[in-house]
């Protein structure tokens, strides 16, 4: 959910920012998650128990999922209930496919670019 450009959620899929880039943008109980394993990722993620034991607690997890049906099924449906709203930045027409690509390749996207069929 989204308060004056403030997220519960930012999921990070490609890794094209960081926890700390995003953590100004966080609400209060807000998370950030990183989809790709990188060597700071698996170390974040293997100190996270003792930083929790610690006391220490960061808005920050680190999640690797596999593109499996199920786990689409599971997220389409968090979608369709409203619990997660993906936010989108452009729409291109799937003429425009070329267009849309370079679009992304920019880095000025800030949400998802959906091609309309």
């Amino acid at each position: 959910m989204q308060r004056s450009n403030q997220y519960d959620v930012i999921f990070d899929v490609i890794a094209n920012t960081s926890y700390n880039k995003c953590k100004r943008k966080l609400t209060r109980n807000g998370i950030y998650i990183s989809n790709i394993a990188t060597v700071r990722t698996i170390f974040g993620s293997l100190l996270h128990p003792v930083k929790k034991i610690m006391g220490i607690r960061k808005k920050q997890t680190y999640n690797w999922v596999k593109p499996e049906g199920e786990n689409l099924e599971k997220i389409s449906k968090l979608i369709q209930r409203g619990f997660v709203k993906p936010i989108v930045d452009k729409v291109f027409p799937l003429s425009e496919v070329r267009q849309a690509q370079e679009y992304c390749e920019t880095g000025q996207k800030r949400g998802k670019v959906v091609l309309k069929i």
